[in-house]
């Protein structure tokens, strides 16, 4: 569910003219409608533990009976929103089939002559008429999106990817933006540079019943005496402004027209990189004392360094790429131990 959403999402941020206006603002809404249902599931179930915790401390119920209302409860909010959602989902993929089949329909148009007698098809095309190739404007926008995996290195050696500190398998990273890509030179297609805005979000998991802990000007790793349910997370999230030189083997088309140009229609791979800033930090723990399951949220910049840079790189076919990225900047500041992340997955851009 959390990946649609943010695959949602990049739509919404898509606001790049198709000359489709009604069914891009269905697909808008609906965005938003899922992102409200998550939201108002999410303040319910909220107001709702509030009032176990109350009961609990007017000892109106023992704490073991409050632990079971609140998983009763964040199973009701759970099935509620699976319910909200699908039913939007439905409608969303409704309308995906109906676009497609309806520029199905307007491909083939009312070109097609038939035998009067017998009612068979004779030509699909009628005389005088011949389908114009269209050309792409030198500079086009892209909608993007990305996940993968993330994890840490230290002292910038790529040797300690599998140190055993963090669990690689289930850190991840998203990353979701708008871009424009400009053809370099007006008769080639071979050469663009992209660039754009990307919002950036970094998951670690320390192993081990780990988590990172904040003394003074210094940020390392400690191993928890709690019994952790769940390994700890740490978040990051970045706004960055990434540029690329990307290198597109679309092939021009020659009509009677003249030369016309398309993007994103073969293989194509770029190198480049990013600058930006590390808007916020998190550490979520989730551990158990006494049976009872707790869960810790802790906010603060834990040291990370605002100013954020690095390389990235991708290559594939069409819309769809592998993708990596490296953060030459130290994740903590200060006399912390040098963390640098790195970033390997996929990458879709919606030309």
């Amino acid at each position: 569910m959390q990946k649609f959403i943010l695959l949602l999402v990049i739509v919404l941020s898509a606001n790049f003219s198709y000359g489709q206006e009604s069914f891009s603002q269905r697909i808008k809404e609906i965005a938003k409608e899922i992102i409200n249902v998550k939201s108002d599931e999410k303040e319910i179930l909220s107001e709702e533990i509030d009032e176990i915790n109350e009961k609990i401390d007017e000892k109106e119920i023992t704490a073991e009976e409050g632990e079971k209302l609140k998983s009763e409860a964040a199973e009701k909010s759970a099935a509620r929103m699976e319910e909200r959602i699908s039913a939007l989902e439905k409608e969303l993929s409704d309308l995906i089939k109906e676009k497609v089949e309806s520029n199905d329909s307007e491909a083939e148009g009312d070109d097609k002559v038939y035998d009067e007698e017998t009612g068979e098809l004779k030509l699909k095309i009628k005389p005088g008429k011949s389908k114009k190739v269209k050309g792409e404007p030198r500079t086009t926008s892209q909608a993007v999106f990305a996940l993968g995996l993330n994890t840490l290195i230290e002292d910038k050696d790529f040797g300690t990817l599998d140190n055993g500190k963090f669990r690689l398998s289930n850190s991840r990273f998203y990353e979701f933006g708008a871009t424009y890509k400009t053809r370099i030179f007006a008769n080639s297609n071979l050469l663009h540079i992209k660039y754009g805005i990307s919002l950036r979000v970094n998951n670690v998991r320390p192993d081990e019943n780990q988590y990172f802990i904040k003394n003074g000007e210094s940020t390392s790793l400690m191993v928890d005496t709690r019994d952790y349910s769940k390994d700890a997370y740490f978040r990051t999230a970045q706004w960055v402004a990434p540029i690329y030189f990307e290198f597109d083997f679309t092939k021009p088309k020659r009509t009677d027209d003249g030369v016309k140009f398309k993007t994103q229609k073969s293989f194509r791979f770029g190198v480049g990189g990013f600058v930006g800033v590390n808007s916020r930090s998190r550490q979520v723990l989730h551990y158990t004392n006494d049976k009872i399951k707790y869960e810790e949220n802790a906010k603060g910049n834990f040291n990370v360094n605002n100013f954020v840079y690095g390389l990235g790189a991708y290559i594939g076919y069409r819309d769809i790429s592998l993708y990596g990225k490296y953060d030459m900047n130290e994740l903590f500041g200060g006399e912390s131990i040098a963390y640098n992340n790195v970033s390997m997955g996929v990458r879709w851009d919606f030309n």
